[in-house]
């Protein structure tokens, strides 16, 4: 018998994060408030027109964006993100955010989120318990919900070394800022 596949919410977005362009058409969307046309998408991106055409539809059945025509009567076609798609902002903006923080090519974004009342830049996304602290990833547990999960743990689980300090495995305590090679960064400019 075939091992059933672990499911979680993860690996079902996965499947849409992971198609070629779908990322960059979202952020083109949100840079410009919402509503695209073809054109402008296919003229920013430089991706290619069956690509494009591909996505889009993509985009339509999975409910992120709704195609109308421009005006009445019109042939010419908008396309404008629906509240699913806005959703994604905040993953939007912490994979900037993570970015920023851990890039270490010299890579330096020419845009930035910001408030469009006050045009500050938006507070840093956190990981917050239902009742507000900001949890660090020491902090944070999954938890299996099926026989399958349970299954799953129990099998693909990292055995406790000798000397174990009972820290979650994969966590490195002293990893809370910045790269190991941050200092030695700034050590090397002074």
């Amino acid at each position: 018998m075939a091992e059933q596949q672990l499911k979680c919410y993860v690996s079902h977005a996965s499947e849409f994060f992971s198609e070629p362009w779908s990322m960059l058409i979202l952020r083109e969307f949100m840079i410009f408030g919402g509503t695209r046309r073809f054109e402008q998408l296919y003229n920013a991106l430089g991706i290619s027109r069956n690509v494009l055409t591909k996505r889009l539809r993509r985009f339509v059945e999975l409910g992120l964006i709704k195609k109308s025509p421009i005006f009445e009567n019109s042939r010419r076609m908008e396309y404008k993100l629906r509240r699913k798609a806005w959703e994604l902002s905040p993953v939007m903006l912490a994979l900037h955010v993570w970015a920023e923080r851990w890039a270490d090519d010299g890579y330096v974004s020419e845009l930035d989120f910001v408030d469009n009342i006050t045009n500050l830049p938006l507070a840093k996304g956190a990981v917050r318990s239902q009742d507000g602290r900001v949890l660090e990833p020491g902090e944070i547990n999954v938890i299996a919900k099926t026989d399958n999960a349970r299954h799953y743990f129990k099998k693909y689980a990292t055995k406790a070394a000798k000397g174990d300090t009972g820290q979650k495995a994969g966590m490195d305590a002293t990893d809370k800022d910045k790269p190991e090679n941050d200092s030695a960064k700034e050590e090397e400019a002074a």
